[in-house]
């Protein structure tokens, strides 16, 4: 099927968003040649025309159907804002923002995490909290503006929160690491600073949710009677993991 043909199911100005439309859009801006090898798109949605089109629109009427996509073309802090016609496969409007951050890119996000797993002073503060395998550590990138640290100019910062997992399947929030913070420039995947405001003791409990882990729970059971005469004695089952308990279903 050709990208006509799949365009052709689109009959109306605000039908949804199609993978077709994406990959015309994409290729359509890439074929400026304005930018990099490997930008990166922060967004593509439809570009909403006006009411009277809308309005006024019967179905077999043509229309031109226009994407707006957020490019981020290199590691600054700028974007790019363009409307691109995927019916005539051009350019509508191209404008670079400078001092503007896209929203948190998950390839970003992921470089983060993997230039901080490397950073000796991000293993030497694990270290001092008795961490030494530094993949039980899960770390969550946060976007953040500049608030006028010299470093942080020009770039898109992320602070990076971590979480102790001693084991894959844990539920690492139950066991944040206090007092220590990651910068990491995203679009260059550079650590600039590592925070650490002292070491602050883990909490001794797990959040273990797997059934390997959960199966070591061992069954516990009491019974329970009520204050009235006619009611009978009732057992009660849970479990206890480790110094945790709970009811069982």
């Amino acid at each position: 099927m050709t990208a006509t043909d799949e365009r052709a199911k689109v009959d109306h100005p605000l039908a949804a968003l199609t993978a077709d439309d994406v990959t015309v859009a994409v290729e359509v801006a890439k074929a400026t040649g304005r930018l990099i090898d490997k930008p990166l798109f922060a967004y593509v949605g439809i570009q909403e025309p006006d009411k009277e089109t809308v309005r006024n629109h019967t179905p077999g009427d043509p229309f031109d159907r226009q994407l707006r996509l957020v490019i981020v073309n290199g590691p600054d802090a700028s974007v790019i804002e363009a409307v691109v016609s995927v019916t005539e496969r051009a350019v509508r409007s191209w404008e670079v923002l400078e001092g503007t951050r896209p929203a948190l890119l998950i390839e970003e996000a992921i470089r983060a995490i993997r230039a901080l797993r490397e950073s000796p002073d991000w293993q030497a503060a694990l270290a001092r909290r008795g961490i030494v395998d530094v993949e039980q550590v899960q770390i969550d990138p946060w976007p953040a503006g500049s608030f006028g640290v010299e470093h942080e100019e020009g770039r898109r910062i992320s602070r990076c929160l971590p979480y102790y997992r001693e084991d894959p399947t844990d539920n690492g929030y139950a066991r944040p690491v206090e007092g220590l913070i990651g910068f990491v420039d995203m679009g260059r995947s550079e650590v600039l600073e590592i925070v650490d405001y002292g070491v602050v003791p883990l909490p001794p409990g797990r959040a273990a949710t797997s059934p390997r882990t959960t199966s070591r729970c061992a069954p516990i059971s009491s019974r329970s009677t009520s204050s009235s005469p006619k009611a009978r004695a009732s057992p009660s089952r849970g479990t206890s993991c480790a110094g945790r308990s709970g009811p069982s279903g």
